[in-house]
């Protein structure tokens, strides 16, 4: 039982990248306009958010289900290193492909790109690090 929450943040990391690889795919072919940054932002934010739903309902129906039973010590340290694992390999690879594209932007357009993917990390970030506490605070 303790394996849905890695699974979970798998789900959630991996679609989060590719969602973030694709605003950032989209950014580089682009002209990098102001306006262009903020309609690849809002739809990485609509399409984080739904990728993030599956993730939310496992974890909180693992959650509650959790409580009634046992825990195994073991099973709930693998469970964390994978979700850690997978959680670090994603934030590199789309922060170094947030870099690619900081490399191809104009200086004035720079900042805010560097946001975006300080935003995007943070949405990776977001469902590993409660799978974490949700495990430890079992």
């Amino acid at each position: 039982m303790e394996y849905l929450f890695a699974f979970a943040s798998i789900l959630a990391v991996v679609g989060i990248f590719f969602v973030g690889s694709k605003m950032f795919n989209d950014l580089v072919e682009g002209t990098f306009s102001q306006e262009e940054i903020q309609k690849s932002q809002t739809r990485f934010f609509i399409t984080a958010a739904i990728v993030e739903v599956i993730p939310i309902f496992i974890i909180a129906s693992t959650y509650v289900n959790l409580l009634a039973g046992e825990l195994v010590d073991l099973h709930l340290y693998v469970s964390i290193v994978i979700i850690v694992v997978f959680w670090m390999i994603g934030l590199a690879k789309l922060y170094v492909k947030g870099r690619e594209s900081i490399s191809f932007s104009p200086e004035e357009n720079q900042s805010q790109t560097k946001a975006v993917i300080f935003i995007s990390l943070a949405f990776l970030s977001g469902i590993p690090i409660a799978s974490i506490m949700m495990l430890l605070n079992v």
